[in-house]
């Protein structure tokens, strides 16, 4: 939900016409019948503005195509308008229910958006004083993106003006809704997580959607109930034949239900168990009266934790590639001097030590945006590529100058972004610091820092979008059941495993020996993120934080020599790649995790484990800063037969999800029994390890069945001598001091003829 400035006229003169049709308008009179202003291109557009106004400048042009764009492309249903009146004293609001839409012939307007007005013509020193980031009110420009957080102008409008707004939206005919996913297929908490805005499949009732329509999200089993509630952005679109459907439609999660309203409470409660759409009906999608959606919002009200606006860990710049653009492509990276011709160090190009892994980068070449770079290695010192020309900014130059090297990677944009389309947006969101000059041109220099909003409107506008902003399917039923059905574990604990290491990114198996734990966890992390994106290390009490993370290390050299390098470890290699490939997921496998000194080990990334969007300074490279990526996650393996769970450090048990192996439950219990049938083999050994766990639940103490998998040949003799040489020693070991006294009771023999 973005609020905007909107200004209905120079001497608000369009104000109260918008008052009467709730409506809000630009009036470009000229424009006109010329173009639509729901299905222009960028190009049609600019050749409107040159035919309708050919005696403004160029800069006043890309003002009013910033403007037009503004109204017609970025407003969306649920965004929230603030108007001006009276010379700047006075503001109205307004909260938007259509998509664009074009200006009657009678009218002077060329594009109009239907909407409620929820207050007018307040007191704007009272409005200003109680919201904060309401800088652009001052901005003169007819259409403005503002930084107001819209919860903060409910929250005002609620407690101050004394509006009761989701009734007043429902008078008004907006539309209410329950939109239900299956997480077998899309997961919903996960979205929420992440706080994704996406696309929603609208298979049922789409004619009847409109912008701004009000949705209650609602998951279905497991863990069935309703979690969010948000908007409807955009109306319903054609998608093209996908798993969900031809028709999509983009929603927004605006609050979060901190305590979900669960099954098991709707049962309990008469008003709700009479709601039909919250009580598991088949579908994605349900209309749902006015007065049910009330008696929800006022039932679920205290409960509603707002969603902000997630913060980027990517930072945008701008790069005038000029002369080097052939070579940046071809090489993979962006190369500037480390000091100018007189010696002085320029901080458009010692900026290079600033970008990081996963940072964007703006090529801009003879007077437009062609490509964008992604940082896939960060800066290091090094000599000019051969392959850039041989002489960039001085005759004096040569491939032994000293300067900075960033490796990237390359994707050219189909369709070269124009200064003159950018001129506007720069102006409003940059510092002096950016890369224009007052007049609207391009700085000379390398490379300019971007702000994030520049950065992400440029990727939103003029590129796909981008994979953390779309939410993408989870895996297919027929995927994970045949993954079940390989590794002989329920389908169900797949999933909710799944489930719970999307959510938290860190899981801990832990289960006493012989339950599958490793290899579990690796047939999971290759089916969740690819064999080659997982990686397995295995902890000991002599591993340290050098060695997992960064550390000093002896090297020999080509000449035998020995020299102390700084050496990356498996977590720093891995985040590395991760960081550079944010479409792709990655998995660190930290085998017997309790063996390691926790603290010694994790260091200062503990912190990190618990704030992936945050950055932190490393212990042997203070000067740089490190952040855990989003699509690195971490699954530990604990051996619990010394009851070292308990010893956990309680910062790691805070920061971990834990799942249990416990042989008497599954995925465990029946994984000996299903191995056995899969290969045709007798049942045995599946009796066999009952009866021993059965025996030893009297002690707390268990065996796993991985014991009894290693050999196929399963007649007495086998299983006689896996009892000897795997399961005696662990029994010696769980009877430590104890076991010439139980002997007796675990002898082979004596099972085997029970069972």
């Amino acid at each position: 939900m973005t609020v905007w400035i909107v200004r209905e006229g120079a001497n608000d003169e369009y104000l109260e016409d918008c008052f009467a049709n709730s409506q809000i308008a630009i009036a470009w009179k000229q424009m006109k019948g010329k173009i639509a202003p729901d299905s222009y291109s960028q190009e049609d557009l600019n050749v409107c503005l040159e035919d309708s106004y050919p005696d403004e400048t160029s800069a006043s042009r890309a003002a009013y195509l910033a403007i037009i764009n503004n109204f017609c492309r970025d407003i969306a249903g649920g965004d929230w308008v603030l108007v001006p009146s009276g010379k700047g004293r006075s503001i109205s609001v307004a909260y938007v229910v259509s998509k664009v839409l074009e200006g009657l012939e009678e009218t002077p307007y060329f594009a109009t958006r239907k909407v409620v007005w929820l207050a007018k013509e307040l007191d704007r020193e009272k409005a200003l004083s109680k919201l904060e980031n309401t800088s652009a009110i001052e901005n003169p420009r007819t259409v403005v993106r503002t930084k107001v957080e819209s919860h903060d102008l409910i929250d005002f409008l609620s407690y101050d003006v004394g509006v009761d707004v989701w009734k007043s939206l429902l008078e008004s005919r907006v539309n209410s809704w329950v939109f239900q996913s299956n997480p077998t297929r899309w997961n919903l908490i996960e979205a929420l997580k992440n706080r994704i805005n996406t696309d929603w499949a609208a298979n049922q009732n789409r004619e009847k959607m409109r912008a701004g329509d009000l949705i209650f999200f609602r998951q279905s089993e497991p863990n069935s109930g309703v979690y969010a509630f948000g908007h409807l952005r955009k109306e319903p679109e054609f998608r093209g034949e996908n798993q969900y459907g031809q028709f999509g439609v983009e929603v927004s999660f605006d609050y979060r239900i901190e305590e979900p309203l669960l099954k098991g409470e709707i049962a309990s409660v008469d008003f709700l168990k009479g709601i039909s759409q919250i009580n598991g009906l088949q579908g994605s999608n349900f209309a749902i009266n006015s007065e049910s959606t009330e008696q929800l919002l006022r039932y679920l009200a205290k409960r509603f934790k707002p969603i902000r606006n997630k913060e980027s860990s990517v930072s945008y710049w701008w790069c005038n590639v000029g002369v080097t653009r052939k070579a940046v492509k071809s090489t993979g990276f962006l190369w500037a001097h480390a000091k100018s011709k007189s010696g002085a160090e320029l901080q458009h190009h010692s900026d290079m030590n600033k970008i990081k892994t996963g940072d964007k980068i703006l090529l801009y070449h003879e007077g437009k945006v062609v490509a964008v770079a992604t940082c896939t290695k960060e800066s290091v010192d090094g000599k000019r590529p051969s392959e850039y020309p041989a002489q960039i900014s001085s005759s004096e130059d040569d491939h032994d100058v000293p300067g900075f090297l960033v490796e990237v990677s390359v994707k050219e944009i189909e369709h070269p972004v124009s200064l003159s389309q950018l001129q506007q947006k720069l102006r409003e969101s940059e510092t002096s610091t950016g890369p224009l000059k007052t007049n609207g041109n391009v700085k000379l220099g390398y490379l300019f820092p971007l702000s994030e909003e520049f950065g992400s409107y440029f990727v939103r506008t003029h590129l796909v979008r981008d994979e953390g902003e779309i939410m993408v399917s989870t895996t297919s039923n027929k995927d994970i059941q045949q993954l079940a059905q390989s590794l002989c574990i329920p389908e169900v604990w797949i999933r909710e495993t799944i489930e719970q290491l999307q959510s938290s990114k860190q899981l801990i198996l832990y289960g006493p020996p012989g339950t599958g734990k490793t290899y579990l966890a690796n047939a999971i992390s290759e089916y969740f993120a690819g064999q080659d994106n997982v990686i397995t290390i295995q902890f000991h009490p002599a591993y340290s934080y050098e060695d997992f993370f960064e550390g000093f290390r002896p090297q020999q050299s080509s000449n035998q020599e020995i020299r102390i390098i700084k050496a990356d470890g498996p977590l720093k290699r891995l985040s590395r790649r991760a960081h550079a490939n944010p479409d792709k997921k990655f998995v660190l496998i930290i085998d017997e995790i309790n063996r390691g000194n926790l603290a010694k080990i994790f260091g200062e990334l503990y912190y990190l484990l618990e704030y992936r969007n945050k950055e932190i300074n490393l212990m042997y490279s203070p000067d740089e800063k490190f952040s855990l990526p989003g699509n690195l996650y971490i699954i530990g393996t604990m051996n619990t037969s010394d009851r070292s769970i308990a010893l956990v450090d309680n910062a790691i048990r805070r920061r971990f999800h834990f799942v249990s192996f416990n042989p008497n439950e599954e995925p465990c219990y029946s994984l000996l029994e299903k191995w056995l049938q899969n290969n045709k083999l007798p049942d045995t050994a599946a009796r066999l390890l009952k009866k021993l766990n059965s025996q030893l639940n009297e002690y707390e103490l268990s065996v796993g069945p991985a014991y009894f998998m290693k050999d196929k040949v399963q007649d007495t003799q086998s299983l006689e001598r896996t009892w000897k040489y795997s399961i005696v020693p662990l029994l010696e070991e769980y009877f430590y001091g104890d076991w010439l006294q139980r002997k007796e009771d675990f002898d082979f023999s004596t099972f085997i003829s029970k069972v």
